[in-house]
């Protein structure tokens, strides 16, 4: 097996366990939510009065992609739209207490997911550590590369 080959192996099963793993264990935090759902909240909690535009721009979504999504979280009453005092033909988003909730939870699941892997990270020395992030960054950076 060449060593491209072992490394997507290895790394194609981690990725799978990591996914199973999150979503069931997502599901006692977030319910039916979809993943795109509760990436998208936390995305506006993060930001102070974003608009489509902006939104679209940090998700790698396109404008078309968000306004479906917003307009589906507005429904759900987790977000709510409203127009800027300075430009009145600007549509801004924030949370609602609902959404207030998820994004909290959000974070608290993040940090159970810290918490459950701390023991792999921590028991890694700094220079393996430094040799992995190396890695994943010029890999990432040549498939970058690519498009």
């Amino acid at each position: 097996m060449t060593r491209e080959s072992q490394f997507i192996s290895v790394y194609a099963e981690l990725l799978n366990q990591f996914s199973l793993i999150n979503q069931v264990q997502g599901k006692s935090y977030f319910g039916n939510l979809k993943h795109s759902e509760i990436e998208m909240i936390a995305l506006i909690g993060d930001l102070t009065d974003p608009n489509v535009t902006e939104l679209a721009a940090k998700s790698n979504m396109t404008r078309g992609g968000v306004t479906k999504l917003v307009n589906k979280l507005i429904e759900k009453t987790f977000i709510e739209d409203y127009q800027s005092e300075v430009n009145q033909k600007t549509r801004l988003l924030r949370l609602t207490q609902t959404g207030k909730d998820i994004y909290t939870k959000h974070h608290e699941f993040l940090g159970s997911i810290n918490e459950r892997d701390a023991s792999i990270f921590n028991s890694l020395t700094d220079e393996d550590f430094q040799t992995i992030i190396s890695f994943g960054k010029k890999l990432t950076d040549h498939l970058n590369d690519l498009n």
